[in-house]
């Protein structure tokens, strides 16, 4: 017999608004990262693009009894009927509302659970022993971007993100052509990278946006899960939250930590599962 109980962590980042959202149901669990659209789109309630992505992932991922698959494409053809009705020129990538996104679906009966991943929002499952897993490790598409960040970060220029604004444009430019986001787009298929995985052995299941991975100093360096894992079973989402922060209050013009924010919105949940055998 599985039993299920969650934790969450939802914080916001620099801005007023947490672009982010997350689902908790029954059997399906999720996080959703928007990115917000280059043209600053806001609606009348103030949201912006990346609200309204991520959020209509939210509303699409309660429905239960779908795939994980089917119901990432009816997200994603939802946010393209809302940027059609909000008279968004779909025509220029710059202007598409973004969402990456991390989802699973526990099946109780079967002892598994279905998983779904699209972007930099990670899904890392946590065994019996402490080792664990991530369930992609081809995730981060904004490694030139910081590159080249670092080296102005090292000749202390200020307003890097502004300085980097041609890069950024042509990192967007090339999404659903090398890194895949949910923005509308029917090619997106081809960058879901999802699976199934037996629950034996396994205590923690992790869904969590970019905001949760570590800082780094060097942007070539692999992201240190390491440490991530050893934060988290001393103290939880809390435990990783905090050190970030402290990072980030230490650097506040991310000279130390190459990142295209100060501080970034963060959302995880984290599933444990109590498999009881009779």
């Amino acid at each position: 017999m599985i039993n299920i109980k969650t934790e969450y962590i939802h914080e916001s980042g620099d801005e007023n608004i947490n672009e982010d959202s997350f689902v908790i149901g029954k059997n399906i669990f999720g996080v959703f990262d928007g990115a917000t659209s280059m043209t600053q789109f806001k609606n009348k309630k103030g949201y912006t693009g990346a609200y309204i992505a991520s959020n209509i992932c939210k509303k699409v991922f309660k429905n239960e009894k779908s795939s994980l698959y089917k119901l990432a494409i009816t997200a994603n053809r939802e946010i393209r009927d809302q940027m059609e009705r909000n008279k968004i020129d779909i025509s220029k990538k710059e202007n598409l509302w973004s969402t990456t996104i991390a989802v699973i679906k526990i099946d109780k009966k079967r002892n598994k659970f279905e998983w779904l991943q699209l972007g930099d929002s990670l899904i890392m499952v946590i065994y019996k022993d402490d080792t664990y897993k991530l369930m992609v490790n081809d995730y981060d598409h904004d490694i030139e971007t910081l590159v080249m960040y670092k080296k102005l970060a090292d000749k202390k220029i200020k307003n890097i993100r502004q300085v980097l604004d041609k890069q950024l444009l042509k990192t967007r430019r090339l999404a659903n052509k090398t890194y895949g986001v949910l923005n509308g787009e029917v090619v997106v298929n081809k960058f879901f990278k999802k699976g199934v995985e037996k629950l034996d052995n396994i205590k923690n299941i992790l869904l969590f946006t970019d905001g949760l991975i570590l800082p780094k100093k060097d942007p070539k360096k692999l992201d240190d899960f390491d440490t991530f894992i050893k934060l988290y079973l001393s103290g939880g989402f809390k435990k990783i939250k905090d050190y970030i922060k402290q990072i980030q209050a230490s650097d506040p013009n991310c000279w130390k930590y190459p990142r295209l924010k100060q501080c970034d919105d963060m959302t995880g949940i984290s599933v444990f599962i109590n498999n009881k055998t009779a």
